[in-house]
C-alpha cells in the first residue's frame, strides 16, 4: 500500500522564491522535485491510480478531468504568471495537482487566495467563494462580464455494475463517469446560483419586471434554454437591459 505523504511549507517562502526567481511565463521543466518549493503553502501526497470506493471494489476509470497527465498549465499566482507541466484536476476531491517526477503531487487549493486563474488549453478556471455554501470552489469560466460570470463546475459519480447474485462479484465493474454542472455568479452581491438548462430554471433567476422581455428575444433569436451557448446570449441580453 501506497502511503500517503502530507507536508505543510510557508506560503511567504513560495512568494520570494517566485519573486528571486523571475519565472515569468517559463516552465519548471518537468516538474522535478527541486521545483516544490514553488508550490509552497500546497499540500503534497504520494500520486496512485488505483482508487476504491467505501466498500473497497475498484472502479474502472479516473476521478481525474483529463485521462493522462500530459497537460500544461498556465497558473496565475500572485502577481506572478508561470507555466507548469502534468497538471490535472481532480473532479472528486475537486481541487487541481501537480505531479512531479517522483510522484508525489502538490495539491492547488482554492482556499490560497493568491491563486487567481488556472488555463488549461482553452479551459480558464477561477476559484470563487460562496456565501451560501461558505466554500471555495474552482470553477470553469465560460462567460466573464462586468455584472456577472457563467460558470460551470465538474461533478463525479459512479455508474453502478452488474453483481452475480451467487458469487457477489461483479461481472461488469462501477466505473467513474463525469458531468456538468451550471452557475450564474453575479458580480453585484457576489451570489453564485445553480442553473438548471430549461425555461423555467433560466427564467427563475431573471427579476420578474425583465422576464417578458427576454422571452421574447428568446423567442426571436431562436434560442434554446437547454443549451448552455445560447444561455449565454440570453443572459448577456437580460444584464444589457438591466443595466
Amino acid at each position: 500500500m501506497l502511503k500517503k505523504i502530507t507536508c505543510y511549507l510557508v506560503l511567504f517562502g513560495t512568494l520570494n522564491c517566485l519573486a528571486q526567481t523571475n519565472l515569468g511565463t517559463n516552465g519548471l521543466g518537468g516538474n522535478s522535485r527541486e521545483s516544490s518549493s514553488l508550490f509552497s503553502g500546497m499540500k503534497a501526497t504520494t500520486y496512485h491510480t488505483n482508487f476504491n470506493d467505501r466498500d473497497g471494489n475498484n472502479i474502472e476509470g479516473t476521478p481525474y478531468l483529463f485521462s493522462q497527465w500530459n497537460k500544461q498549465a498556465k497558473i496565475w499566482f500572485g502577481e506572478k504568471t508561470f507555466v507548469i507541466d502534468a497538471v490535472n484536476y481532480n473532479i472528486k476531491d475537486e481541487r487541481f495537482e501537480v505531479k512531479f517526477d517522483d510522484d508525489s503531487i502538490f495539491v492547488l487549493s482554492p482556499e490560497i487566495n493568491k491563486l487567481k486563474q488556472i488555463a488549461i488549453d482553452l479551459l480558464v478556471f477561477k476559484p470563487f467563494h460562496s456565501n451560501e455554501l461558505n466554500t471555495d470552489d474552482f470553477y470553469q469560466v465560460l462567460l466573464d462580464e462586468n455584472s456577472f460570470s457563467l460558470l460551470s463546475k465538474y461533478k463525479i459519480k459512479i455508474t453502478p455494475g452488474s453483481m452475480d447474485p451467487l458469487t457477489k462479484q461483479y461481472l461488469t465493474p462501477k466505473q467513474y463517469a463525469s458531468e456538468k454542472e451550471f452557475y450564474l455568479r453575479t458580480v453585484a452581491d457576489e451570489k453564485i446560483k445553480p442553473i438548471k438548462l430549461k425555461k423555467s430554471g433560466v427564467l427563475k433567476l431573471i427579476q420578474s419586471n425583465y422576464t417578458s422581455q427576454v422571452k421574447s428575444f428568446a423567442k426571436k433569436e431562436k434560442l434554446k434554454y437547454n443549451e448552455i451557448s445560447d444561455v449565454k446570449k440570453i443572459f448577456s441580453y437580460y444584464f444589457s437591459i438591466k443595466s
